[in-house]
């Protein structure tokens, strides 16, 4: 061929390369089409919450944009297969209530997952979950779980809510406090079931102090929770009823309470009641309970004037225009229905607290004169407009994160705020946030917030999150004094040194930064928990003296030399994978150290280990030098430690 032609031909070539690597669907750019089953309803929910997290309601989704994906809510959405998720690596934060999942498997690759509700579901087994190695909130509220086994080797769990899995034994629940001693479980650990001495005819006998008609009518309280009620008739014979309380059962009938004109107090929570027209009549209830049942009507509860507490909590409900003769109240509970609209509300004016979260509300304007409300929630709505709230002087505590609020500044008048929430919204600044000099708690989680001007004001506050922002200048935080919680994970921070006057910070977390020194963490003696993954740190010497730390994690740094740690003998956990380090002489001193992370390092001798008794959980996968004979040595002097590592020579 002349050497003109070989020329055009390679031309082409390239070309053709060019427009592949341009165009091709292969790669970040590739089609995330075929990860989703258009037949399938629990497939169709979740593409539809990716393409609103996205903002991108047609076209194709790219793999690569949904791989960055951090966070995903998929509340109430009748999903039972998760196959999709499992590809959604970056996920952070991941809401699956109230579903029909019976099986975790595609969630094993998700491994910097930090937060997973999974309560209101069918799950039995956490086998899957037992990788997820960055897990620090955990929910399994109402579930069958039957072994918390997995659990144990995930020493950063901070909480699990483990109520209402009626297969738990007290025996489960304590072995996995005794292996997380520094995570919060919260259980109830009670059965489900009413044992053959206990069943309704029986407890009202016990209640009454026998069966004569006498002893039945003048009973004024009956609770019977957490049992397997079907029928309420022999409740009707109870005339003198002002309390009663059937959480967690199976009741679907009112009918037999119809004619309990002396209730005051009704707790239903949990059952299987529609119709509310039997309660009509009970003019004198001042409480009524019924949240988690099937409910969608209310106009037979609209007379019931009375009433100071009112929960419809996760119910069917669409409209409030029933709650408008209800001016009495003082808390009500909406959260989790499928409200638009708030008709009705304005009347309410004795409100203290009103729970709106879980809805699809976007005008708050109903709101707008509810002067005496001191508590509101309206997370996980569509609001973007919260100048109805401007008036509301009295709140002390908002919660309105995930919204599509972009501004703060009609907020500027609620001085008595002392809690707000306003993480996964829209703000790109603070204006407006210098007025409320009495917060104590400030969470600005994944928004875009760049600078931090308006914070210095805010000298009260004891918690502030400002994880997966754009923030790179501290200095606004100089001045808080009262700072005992601050999470900086997800920004662009560099330079600590305004932090140095923090002496009260607790608990600190500034994962995936751009810090290279620790300089300004020196004077912060009462640190308990520092946590500093995915940053450049090379030196560890500013640390030396912060010796009420507890819990430390360093994952993926350039740390080599680990000498500083050997005076935080306090530490009980120690995460380091990822760090070239070699010499684990210093660690040998932790000798209070519960779990260590040595994932991904470069050790080669583990004699420093086999002293540390009080060991449980450790784990060293990825350390080419090490042999099988090696681990097998430290696993002889450490017979109660877990090791975890993928040694085969």
């Amino acid at each position: 061929m002349k050497p003109k032609g070989l020329m055009v031909v390679l031309a082409l070539v390239l070309a053709g390369g060019i427009w592949q690597l341009m165009f091709s669907p292969r790669g970040s750019r590739a089609s995330a089409h075929h990860w989703f089953d258009s037949n399938n309803p629990s497939h169709q929910a979740i593409e539809a919450e990716i393409r609103a997290r996205l903002n991108q309601p047609d076209g194709q989704l790219i793999e690569g944009d949904l791989r960055k994906l951090d966070r995903l809510h998929l509340r109430n959405r009748q999903i039972s297969d998760l196959k999709p998720l499992g590809q959604l690596t970056g996920l952070k934060r991941l809401n699956l209530h109230g579903n029909e999942v019976t099986r975790l498997d595609a969630l094993t690759k998700l491994r910097h997952l930090e937060f997973l509700n999974l309560d209101g579901n069918q799950i039995s087994d956490l086998t899957p979950l037992g990788q997820l190695s960055n897990l620090r909130h955990l929910h399994l509220e109402g579930n069958l779980v039957t072994s918390l086994k997995p659990l144990k080797n995930l020493p950063r769990l901070e909480q699990v809510d483990l109520n209402n899995n009626p297969n738990l034994t007290r025996e489960e629940i304590d072995r996995l406090s005794r292996a997380l001693p520094d995570c919060r479980i919260g259980h109830n650990n009670k059965p489900t079931t009413v044992q053959s001495t206990r069943t309704l005819e029986t407890a009202i006998r016990q209640s009454a102090g026998g069966s004569t008609r006498a002893g039945r009518e003048t009973l004024e309280v009956f609770h019977l929770n957490n049992g397997q009620v079907a029928s309420l008739e022999p409740i009707a014979q109870l005339k003198g009823l002002k309390e009663l309380h059937l959480r967690d059962n199976r009741v679907a009938d009112l009918k037999p309470l119809s004619a309990l004109v002396h209730l005051e107090r009704l707790s239903l929570e949990e059952n299987q009641v529609a119709n509310l027209k039997p309660l009509a009549h009970l003019k004198k209830l001042e409480g009524l309970w019924l949240s988690k049942n099937q409910i969608r009507d209310l106009g037979p509860i609209s007379g019931l004037t009375r009433l100071a507490y009112l929960d419809l909590a996760y119910n069917h409900i669409l409209d409030t225009k029933y709650l408008s003769e209800l001016s009495q109240l003082k808390g009500l509970y909406l959260e989790g229905n499928r409200i638009t609209h708030l008709d009705g509300l304005t009347n309410l004016k004795e409100l203290r607290f009103l729970s709106l979260d879980d809805n699809q509300i976007s005008n708050l304007t109903q709101l707008a004169e509810l002067n005496a409300l001191k508590k509101l929630e309206l997370h996980n709505n569509h609001v973007e407009d919260i100048a109805p709230l401007t008036n509301l002087t009295d709140l002390e505590e908002l919660t309105l994160h995930n919204n599509r609020v972009s501004s703060l500044a009609n907020l500027e008048e609620l001085q008595e705020l002392r809690i707000l929430t306003v993480q996964d919204n829209l703000l790109e600044n603070l204006a407006g946030i210098e007025s409320l000099t009495a917060l104590q708690r400030l969470n600005l989680q994944n928004n875009s917030v760049i600078s931090l001007k308006g914070l210095g004001n805010l000298t009260q506050l004891a918690e502030l999150n400002l994880a997966n922002n754009q923030v790179e200048k501290l200095h606004p935080l100089a001045e808080m004094a009262n700072l005992e919680v601050l999470d900086l994970n997800g920004n662009q921070v560099a330079d600590l040194l305004p932090m140095e006057g923090l002496t009260a910070l607790r608990k600190f977390w500034a994962n995936g930064n751009r810090i290279e020194k620790l300089q300004g963490l020196e004077g912060l003696v009462n640190l308990e928990w520092l946590s500093l993954d995915d940053n450049q740190i090379l030196s560890l010497q500013p640390l030396i003296g912060l010796t009420n730390l507890k819990r430390l994690h360093l994952e993926r740094n350039g740390i080599t030399d680990l000498t500083p740690l050997a005076a935080l003998t306090s530490l009980k956990g120690l995460s380091l994978s990822g760090n070239p380090a070699t010499n684990l002489s210093a660690i040998q001193k932790l000798t209070q150290l519960d779990w260590l992370f040595l994932n991904n390092c470069e050790v080669n001798d583990l004699s420093p280990l086999m002293t540390m008794t009080n060991l449980k959980i450790l784990w060293l996968e990825n350390n080419p030098s090490l042999t099988s004979s090696d681990i097998k040595n430290l696993q002889r002097a450490l017979p109660n430690c877990r090791i975890h590592h993928n040694t085969g020579k």
